[in-house]
């Protein structure tokens, strides 16, 4: 029998032609109990800083804005979400793009206006501006002395 080619969500696996064995063996790769992370992908993210503002733009196609989570915690901002797999019929003959869970994190040197921040997802991109937030002025009170 002809050696059977399995995508894992890592890496390729051959398999004899062995169905139960294969699923067996997949199971245990993804199963938590042994302590195995599911694989989650990082999508491609550019960065950049203006005088005022953080500019981020993910590369996410095939998904709906809903499915995407951004979450801004301290200096972090962290973009998650599953992107569905296509699908198909027949045999893979090459499989780059990533399916399943993802998450990206940026890290941020400033502090930013948490009420500011937008996001648009068009075209398969996620952009996000992230205004930086201005110094608060503390205003300072003249004390008047009884002498």
């Amino acid at each position: 029998m002809q050696d059977e080619v399995t995508y894992s969500g890592r890496f390729w696996l051959r398999f004899a032609d062995d169905d139960e064995m294969r699923l067996e063996i997949l199971d245990q790769m993804k199963a938590p109990e042994r302590g195995l992370r599911p694989h989650v992908w990082r999508p491609p993210t550019d960065v950049w800083e203006s005088e005022d503002s953080y500019q981020i733009r993910v590369e996410l196609a095939g998904m709906r804005g809903s499915e995407i989570s951004l979450t801004l915690h301290r200096a972090s901002l962290i973009i998650q979400g599953n992107r569905p797999e296509a699908t198909v019929s027949g045999a893979y003959q090459q499989m780059e793009i990533a399916y399943g869970e993802f998450s990206t994190e940026v890290n941020l040197q400033h502090p930013v206006d948490a009420e500011s921040v937008r996001a648009s997802y068009e075209d398969g991109f996620l952009s996000v501006t992230l205004p930086k937030a201005k110094p608060d002025r503390i205003p300072i009170r003249r004390i008047e002395s009884g002498e």
